[in-house]
């Protein structure tokens, strides 16, 4: 997770909302109410419809007016599969990480998890349960005929069985073209005949 995350009040403009989600180079910030708990969440893609369907200027506009009042979060010593489940059941990239009194003490999002999935050795099946939570916020909510998440999974092992299958293919051709290099060399050296080596005068 990212920890101090940068913040905003239901009382601040769109506009301050949109330089700090520039400065911070986030995607969305956590509202705070008045005693410094979670009170909501305010995304980019919330600003710039905002901005559009009222018709205003950013700085005319207020979090409140267009802020997630519903907050989908996790704590600090949660699994992340249950912060994954989350994600997925909630359709969101992003989780603020609150302690016991509801504070804000991090953000979890998706680019952290994909993230760490790259820099250290994971077990096949929580990289399964990634691109399943993954599927499962991507997928648009009327889709009809789409593969389920188990769908998706079994599909993958299906990929990663048949992407053995290749390698292991590749493997014996390269194999086998280098045998047949190795008797051709040998052909050529037995028709070659050898130089006689002529005495010293």
């Amino acid at each position: 997770m990212s920890r101090n995350p940068i913040c905003c009040t239901a009382t601040d403009h769109l506009a301050d909302v949109a330089w700090k989600m520039y400065a911070g180079d986030c995607g969305a910030l956590p509202v705070l109410g008045a005693t410094g708990e979670a009170a909501g969440m305010i995304t980019d893609r919330d600003v710039a419809m905002a901005t559009m369907t009222k018709n205003k200027p950013p700085s005319g506009i207020l979090v409140a007016e267009v802020m997630t009042g519903k907050v989908h979060a996790c704590g600090p010593d949660d699994k992340l599969e249950s912060a994954l489940e989350t994600m997925a059941a909630e359709r969101v990239r992003r989780l603020p990480v609150l302690d016991a009194e509801r504070r804000v003490v991090g953000v979890l999002s998706m680019n952290d998890v994909v993230l760490g999935l790259g820099r250290t050795t994971t077990h096949l099946a929580f990289a399964r349960h990634v691109l399943a939570a993954l599927y499962r916020i991507c997928e648009h909510p009327e889709q009809r005929g789409a593969p389920t998440a188990s769908e998706v999974l079994e599909n993958l092992g299906r990929y990663r069985r048949t992407e053995e299958a290749a390698s292991e293919v590749a493997l014996l051709e390269h194999a086998g073209e280098r045998e047949k290099s190795e008797k051709k060399k040998a052909t050529k050296s037995r028709k070659t005949p050898a130089r006689e080596k002529l005495p010293r005068t």
